[in-house]
């Protein structure tokens, strides 16, 4: 199954609890791939929460986020989007104290001010855009995990390879490198099959001149 990534940004409200709140993105099964502590200005965060403009809090948002610094996480595990906008809960605080009490922003959020101690990537293409915000190098693709990419190697290459090597030590060739990537050419199942006596020829005879 492939790893989703997603991002979380402890904020200047969540930055006294970072390391409590890291240890429960953690324990959520969370990897963490990416870390960067950075004091963004009014206008970097105006750019980051640009979807929001126009709403009441927008100004509060801006001001509170720039005033200190923040850490972006940049994390890995399977449905990572869905599963961190859970665990952080709603941006909402007096939302997430009612609906949503387990949450970070209900534990470590602000009711006076209604400020959040952790904002979530609200879907995939949010995440894509907010990682790279912070981590403009990072590859955000799914990518799959290596124990499935082994055991695709042992289901598909495995027997393929295992026949190919038993071939060769019945044949015995001068070259057993080069005999053996042409049988594994010949016999790969995804390979057009070719007439024997064309394999080695070319489509067409040179001009005669």
């Amino acid at each position: 199954m492939p790893v989703e990534h997603t991002l979380a940004l402890i904020t200047p409200e969540g930055m006294p609890h970072a390391k409590k709140i890291i240890f429960r993105i953690k324990k959520e099964s969370f990897t963490i791939l990416a870390r960067r502590t950075v004091h963004l200005t009014p206008e970097q965060v105006s750019d980051f929460y640009h979807h929001l403009y126009g709403q009441r809090d927008f100004p509060l948002l801006v001001a509170s986020t720039s005033v200190a610094p923040v850490t972006a996480l940049c994390l890995g595990r399977h449905h990572a989007v869905e599963k961190l906008v859970q665990v952080v809960g709603p941006r909402d605080i007096a939302v997430a104290k009612r609906d949503a009490l387990g949450s970070l922003n209900a534990q470590y959020g602000s009711v006076e001010c209604n400020l959040a101690a952790v904002h979530a990537s609200a879907d995939p293409k949010a995440a894509r855009r907010e990682i790279l915000f912070f981590f403009p190098q990072s590859q955000v693709e799914p990518w799959t995990e290596l124990g499935e990419g082994l055991r695709w190697l042992e289901e598909h290459v495995g027997p393929l390879l295992k026949e190919g090597l038993a071939q060769m030590l019945k044949e015995k060739p001068v070259e057993p490198m080069l005999w053996l990537a042409d049988w594994l050419l010949q016999n790969n199942p995804n390979q057009p099959q070719v007439e024997q006596h064309l394999r080695h020829h070319p489509l067409s005879k040179p001009p005669k001149y």
